[in-house]
């Protein structure tokens, strides 16, 4: 199959496209020094960013994992569905050269159309698979993207970050306080909620 292959790697979530960054609204207050930022002699917060490393949460993320699983699969059925398509469809055409040499024309016509209608269902078929496929990598970075967004919204309540930022490797960021880093949070924190899901669908 000529896309599932880019479709398959693309649940990496750095195949979202953008550098992932979540504005808050709610902005740190005077007097608040946020975890990991040191305050001015007025006592406003230097900074209010926090960055988390993507690659690492694609790692270890376990719905990214079982994302990245359930595609594989669906990958290697429509694969085989497919080949086992052209292996019919090879397998016919041996057949019709045998008999080549005894057709009349209008035998000949009718193996051609045959032939070439197997062809056009295999392409379609072909076609179907894909964008079916296409549509549920979609849906699974959709919703990994979702949980993402909603874990930060909740974590942020009581943190005041203004931006929380992803880093991937080869964004241009060329420096990063380590304070700053909450890459264990966001990957605990999904987990934790990723684990609650499983629980409460069993």
């Amino acid at each position: 199959m000529k896309n599932t292959g880019t479709i398959l790697g693309a649940i990496s979530l750095v195949a979202v496209g953008i550098l992932y960054i979540i504005h808050f609204s709610g902005n740190p207050g005077k007097g608040t020094a946020i975890a990991g930022t040191p305050a001015d002699s007025s006592g406003t917060a230097k900074g209010s960013i926090a960055y988390f490393i993507m690659d690492s949460v694609e790692s270890n993320y376990e719905y990214i994992k079982q994302a990245r699983e359930e595609l594989r699969k669906e990958e290697e059925k429509i694969t085989n569905e497919l080949n086992g398509l052209r292996n019919r469809y090879m397998g016919r055409i041996q057949q019709l050269k045998q008999k080549e040499a005894t057709m009349s024309m209008e035998e000949g016509y009718a193996a051609q159309a045959e032939i070439d209608q197997m062809q056009r269902n295999m392409a379609e078929r072909e076609k179907t698979l894909a964008e079916g496929l296409g549509n549920k990598q979609a849906k699974l970075l959709k919703e990994i993207n979702e949980t993402i967004e909603g874990f930060l919204q909740d974590y942020n309540r009581d943190k005041h970050y203004t931006y929380i930022i992803s880093h991937q490797q080869g964004d241009m960021i060329f420096y990063r306080d380590s304070l700053l880093n909450i890459t264990n949070d966001v990957i605990g924190g999904l987990n934790s909620l990723y684990g609650n899901k499983k629980v409460s669908k069993e």
